[in-house]
């Protein structure tokens, strides 16, 4: 196995455990809280981005069950939208937005197809 083979072999482990990491204290209700709120709207506390700021999907993690974000921002997907952010690949641009639902409070819409997933911010790095 060449040096290129074992880092990538390395890199996808340290993913796998990060993503089981997220989705056990997801579970556990282990959530770390927003830092400020932002101009989301009510209910999705979201700590701001600079005027001007897009975020994009960087890793779809577990078929769409989670999302992180450009700026590092871990999300659990609403079960009932799964199926939807599960096609939401790497550089999709991202707006959050308030859902109104108590759970999922954040709304995260791609804005190349307008659909949308309700979600939670588990993680923000």
């Amino acid at each position: 196995m060449g040096k290129g083979e074992k880092t990538l072999r390395i890199f996808m482990s340290f993913a796998k455990l990060s993503a089981c990491f997220f989705l056990i204290s997801t579970l556990l209700g282990v959530d770390t809280p927003a830092e400020a709120p932002s101009k989301a709207g009510p209910g999705c506390e979201y700590p701001k981005t600079e005027e001007g700021h897009t975020l994009f999907v960087s890793i779809n993690i577990h078929g769409g069950r989670m999302l992180e974000l450009s700026d590092n921002s871990v999300w659990l997907i609403s079960p009932d939208d799964v199926e939807t952010s599960a096609s939401w690949l790497s550089d999709i641009p991202i707006e959050i937005g308030s859902s109104g639902d108590p759970n999922y409070s954040c709304l995260l819409t791609n804005t190349l197809t307008e659909s949308s997933v309700k979600a939670r911010q588990v993680k923000h790095i």
